[in-house]
């Protein structure tokens, strides 16, 4: 099982359930699920359930060590109460992730469609990692520093790609236009999703761009009916 890497010191920063959801989950993962689930009482399965990853929209192994990580903060009846993710602060907080970028041959074709800084920010930081700075990020025109600053809820190393790919589209002061998750954006990370969905599993997939195992599934099936409506017209 894969254990999220995540900075201690900054997991020491953080409220206790907050603290355990990003060290089950790792900083990128937490997010997703604590924007889904945060804000209330959430009911914590046994570890035995055989239902419990389906019941916190989780895969398999991150609803177990979740479990394992909120089991001595649950109430007698076993619920949580999850704080709501206050976006800014936590990820000034942690700016770590555990989402590799892409590499050369990651659907380079699907990649190659997307506009040059978009591409550029997903062949550093990868699909999911991007997908959530883009969301923070979107729309502003930001200066991308030299040196290492933790202002952008970025690691050293997400910043270092950053600047590699982003070189040729930064202006004379070092800013950029950051782009806005959109249709298009939305469409090719669907596309990617479809067409690996062969060789790599729901989980691996929501892991890959932080989603829940339940939207990978929406996604599939959405594709599933499309190749089948275009199949009518051959």
């Amino acid at each position: 099982m894969d254990l999220p890497n995540v900075d201690p010191e900054l997991l020491a920063t953080l409220p206790p359930v907050l603290r355990a959801v990003v060290r089950a989950l790792g900083y990128g993962r937490a997010q997703e699920w604590v924007t889904e689930f945060g804000g209330g009482w959430v009911y914590v399965p046994a570890r035995d359930n055989p239902r419990a990853a389906l019941q916190i929209s989780l895969a398999d192994d991150e609803a177990t060590r979740l479990i394992d990580e909120l089991e001595p903060l649950c109430t007698a009846n076993r619920y949580v109460r999850v704080p709501a993710w206050e976006n800014r602060k936590i990820a000034n907080r942690c700016p770590a992730s555990s989402v590799q970028p892409l590499d050369d041959d990651d659907d380079a074709d699907t990649l190659q469609n997307l506009p040059p800084v978009l591409r550029a920010v997903v062949r550093a930081l990868g699909y999911g990692r991007a997908q959530e700075w883009l969301r923070e990020w979107g729309g502003l025109v930001i200066n991308l520093p030299k040196h290492y600053t933790f202002a952008l809820g970025l690691s050293r190393d997400e910043l270092q790609r950053l600047r590699v790919e982003l070189a040729p589209h930064l202006d004379s002061n070092d800013r950029f236009s950051v782009p806005k998750i959109d249709k298009l954006w939305i469409r090719h990370r669907n596309a990617l999703i479809n067409a690996n969905k062969d060789w790599q599993s729901a989980s691996k997939q929501a892991r890959a761009y932080h989603l829940t195992v339940r939207q990978i599934t929406n996604i599939r099936r959405e594709g599933e009916t499309d190749d089948r409506q275009m199949s009518l017209f051959d």
